[in-house]
């Protein structure tokens, strides 16, 4: 065999020895996770006062109101997330406790229900967000009444109270009384591979909890406990957070996995979500911090 040949054969080889690591190499790194959940926690700013009990984010800025206990003056305070500060501040008068708060699709107007437990009378303020003003403060009539609903229309210029789990009374947004049947029914929205068996004596116990659907279609149960009212999905539908005893959860909707978990309160706290700034709001209701926490895919 002439050198010229020998040579040839070894280049050959030395080109298959080469082309099949590279084919291991990347048949080693096609079956790993190609982006990373990372997750951040940072204090975005302290309350005036400790003790949050309602906190509700507007859908269309990164604004909320929130609604503190055993404080004086007793009032509703309406923040701006980005500048960190309070806008306005809604006296709900001594004696009375705020049971929820409502804030309308398009952010213009804001209900808050609340009774007094020392008289048993039942308000609902409305709050006009753009002029930053009391539009009227509606009692409720009867006794130990309360609000079980608060729903504004479609378009937003109404709104119907929905009282005892009964009766209805609907308002236009200069609090003046109208007729029911010119309330349109509210939109609400639902992201479908997200489902919550609440806790019920009615269900038994094996089946609460918290559910999703992967991309795959295979079923998950995320969570044994039904926390329907501390719970939040993300805008993108990437993730589902859900806060229980204390400790914040996030789990990766594409697959199931949990992405990360952390106690953050000692007892309780709750989430709430500024959609604005696809930003997880965490607030313990022993304390008065507000945390921002922030799911970003990164390359490994």
């Amino acid at each position: 065999m002439q050198q010229t040949d020998r040579v040839c054969i070894c280049l050959a080889g030395f080109g298959t020895f080469v082309l099949l690591g590279l084919l291991i190499c990347t048949t080693a790194f096609a079956g790993e996770d190609p982006v990373i959940d990372a997750v951040t926690v940072e204090k975005l700013f302290n309350f005036p006062v400790p003790l949050p009990r309602h906190l509700t984010c507007f859908s269309n800025t990164n604004q909320l109101f929130v609604y503190h206990l055993f404080q004086k003056p007793n009032l509703a305070y309406h923040w701006s997330i980005k500048d960190k500060k309070v806008l306005k501040t809604y006296d709900l008068e001594q004696g009375y406790i705020c049971d929820e708060i409502n804030i309308s699709s398009d952010g213009r107007f804001t209900l808050i229900a609340c009774h007094s437990n020392k008289d048993f009378t039942t308000k609902v303020l409305l709050i006009d967000n753009q002029h930053k003003t009391l539009v009227r403060s509606i009692p409720i009539p009867g006794d130990t009444t309360v609000i079980s609903a608060m729903e504004f229309s479609t378009n937003g210029q109404s709104f119907r109270l929905t009282i005892n789990f009964q009766k209805a009374m609907c308002y236009d947004t200069t609090g003046t009384r109208i007729s029911n049947f010119e309330v349109p029914e509210s939109v609400s929205n639902t992201n479908q591979s997200v489902w919550v068996v609440a806790n019920s004596k009615m269900t038994p116990r094996n089946e609460w909890g918290v559910y999703c659907r992967d991309d795959a279609g295979r079923e998950h149960r995320l969570l044994d406990q039904g926390h329907n009212g501390n719970l939040v999905v993300t805008r993108d539908n990437r993730y589902v957070a859900v806060g229980s005893s204390g400790e914040l959860l996030i789990w990766r909707l594409s697959d199931g996995q949990q992405i990360f978990r952390k106690r953050l309160a000692l007892q309780t706290g709750f989430i709430r979500y500024d959609a604005t700034d696809n930003l997880l709001l965490w607030a313990d209701t022993d304390g008065s911090e507000l945390l921002g926490i922030r799911v970003r895919i990164q390359m490994p």
